[in-house]
C-alpha cells in the first residue's frame, strides 16, 4: 500500500506569506492616521451642527436671540443644560457635545473640556445677538474649531472676532490636518484654512 501524500507549506512559501502579511501591515499601519483623523473630522463636524440645533432652539424659546457669550451663564452653559440637565462647566465628562476629539492632539495635557467658540463680531461678549439679524447665513461663521486658552489650557476662549482680541487668526486651531471645522450661520459646516482670503469675511458678516 502507498502511504497517503502528507501537505504542508513550503519553505518558500511560508516566507512569501510573511512578505505578504507585513506588506499589508504596513499599508494599514500608514493609513491609519488618515482613517482616524477623517473618524475625527466626522464626529466633530456632528457635534457642531447638534450645537447649531441647540441654538435655534434657544433662539426660539427666547424671543429669537442666540445666548450672550459670556456674562452670568455663558453660551456653553445655557446649551449644556438643556442638553443635559447636570451639566457641569468644569467636568469634561459631561461636555461631550463640546469636545472636539482631535483636540486631545493640540491642547496641552491632551485634556480638553471644551473646544468650540462662537462668532460676536459687532456686539460685546455679554450681548444676546438676535439670530434672524443675519442676511448672509451662507457666508457667516458662527463656530469655529478654538485653540487652547493660556489662561486655562484644558479650556478655548468662549467667542471670537475678526481685529479685535479675540481675533480668529489667533484663536482658530487648525486640529483637522492643517485646517478647522466651521460652522455657518446656514447650518452647514465646513473645512477652512486659517489663511482662507475669505476667513475675516466670514467673521464679519456676523450682524449684517
Amino acid at each position: 500500500m502507498k502511504r497517503g501524500s502528507q501537505s504542508g507549506f513550503t519553505l518558500l512559501e511560508l516566507l512569501g506569506s510573511i512578505a505578504i502579511v507585513a506588506i499589508l501591515a504596513t499599508v494599514i499601519l500608514s493609513a491609519a492616521p488618515r482613517i482616524f483623523g477623517q473618524a475625527d473630522v466626522t464626529r466633530c463636524v456632528a457635534n457642531q451642527k447638534y450645537l447649531f440645533q441647540l441654538l435655534q432652539r434657544y433662539a426660539l424659546e427666547n424671543n429669537g436671540v442666540l445666548p450672550a457669550p459670556t456674562g452670568a451663564s455663558s453660551w456653553w452653559t445655557r446649551l449644556g443644560l438643556m442638553e443635559n440637565p447636570t451639566y457641569e462647566a468644569r467636568n469634561a465628562s459631561k461636555n461631550k457635545l463640546f469636545i472636539c476629539p482631535a483636540a486631545v492632539k493640540t491642547f496641552p495635557g491632551h485634556k480638553p473640556m471644551r473646544t468650540y467658540a462662537i462668532n460676536t463680531e459687532g456686539f460685546s461678549m455679554t450681548d444676546a445677538v438676535p439670530l434672524v439679524r443675519n442676511s448672509r447665513p451662507a457666508t457667516t461663521l458662527l463656530l469655529i474649531d478654538g485653540k487652547s486658552n493660556q489662561d486655562d489650557a484644558s479650556d478655548t476662549v468662549a467667542y471670537f472676532r475678526a481685529t479685535s482680541w479675540p481675533r480668529i487668526t489667533d484663536w482658530v486651531d487648525a486640529r483637522h490636518d492643517g485646517k478647522f471645522n466651521g460652522l455657518f450661520l446656514d447650518g452647514h459646516v465646513q473645512l477652512l484654512s486659517p489663511t482662507d482670503p475669505m476667513l475675516t469675511e466670514y467673521v464679519t458678516n456676523f450682524g449684517r
